[in-house]
């Protein structure tokens, strides 16, 4: 096996578990934020209202246009053709047509984004041909730098510290250093 194509086959299964990794975190995080703030309106607390979007943007979904290049718009549609939810074969599964779905859902942002690691992702578990494109491993290396980064950033956050936290003193006293910070500011 070439080199290249091993290294190719370790990136994409890297960003394979940086994505699921992501995913996981994220969820973690929404169930800790909800004893976080209890936990900081108990301490006395209370958040700024939110600021609210006049709504002045316009979101026109029709109107976008693809970021990617042009052996990568080919393959965007071959990889459509298969998964577009208006022809997938009704003989799937529920599970299989979900899974089609979010395939969908990520290789058109990676044609709204001009992100092509989502497409390669996407083709290679559908079997497609890609070895066209191993030259691009850069790029899925970097997506999966905003991946470990983005991971990191909720994992020091100070809701997920604090729900790391043993004992009661030790979060009671974290609230109250950080009610303090933020009154500061």
């Amino acid at each position: 096996m070439h080199p290249d194509n091993l290294n190719f086959k370790r990136v994409i299964r890297k960003y394979e578990f940086l994505t699921e990794e992501l995913k996981d975190v994220k969820e973690i995080q929404s169930k800790m934020i909800s004893s976080f703030e209890e936990a900081l309106r108990e301490g006395g607390y209370v958040p700024p209202e939110p600021v609210i979007n006049s709504g002045d943007t316009e979101n026109n979904e029709s109107t976008k246009e693809s970021l990617l290049s042009g052996k990568y718009k080919k393959l965007f549609r071959k990889v459509v053709v298969l998964i577009h939810p208006d022809k997938v074969n009704n003989d799937l599964t529920e599970e299989e047509k979900s899974i089609f779905k979010k395939y969908y859902e990520d290789v058109t942002l990676s044609n709204e984004t001009g992100d092509i690691t989502p497409l390669l992702f996407v083709a290679i578990k559908l079997g497609i041909d890609v070895s066209e494109f191993m030259s691009d491993i850069e790029s899925i290396v970097n997506s999966c730098e905003i991946l470990e980064s983005e991971i990191k950033k909720i994992q020091d956050s100070s809701c997920w510290h604090y729900n790391q936290l043993k004992s009661d003193d030790e979060r009671k006293s974290f609230i109250e250093k950080f009610i303090n910070y933020i009154n500061k500011k």
